[in-house]
């Protein structure tokens, strides 16, 4: 959470909140792009990886 907070040049405590804000309104998981951001258990960041991908 600090290496996070740094990166984005926020607090942990704004960062926390945030999270708590996304993970009430998305619930466990949310999809944007091609990522997919799961707020439990832990908060985790996975790249969507097409079939096109899956080939090379």
């Amino acid at each position: 959470m600090y290496e996070m907070a740094e990166y984005l040049d926020a607090t942990e405590e704004y960062l926390k909140e945030a999270l708590d804000c996304y993970h009430s309104i998305h619930g466990v998981y949310a999809t944007i792009d091609n990522y997919i951001i799961f707020f439990e258990p832990s908060f985790t960041v996975m790249k969507t990886v097409g079939k096109e991908e899956l080939l090379l």
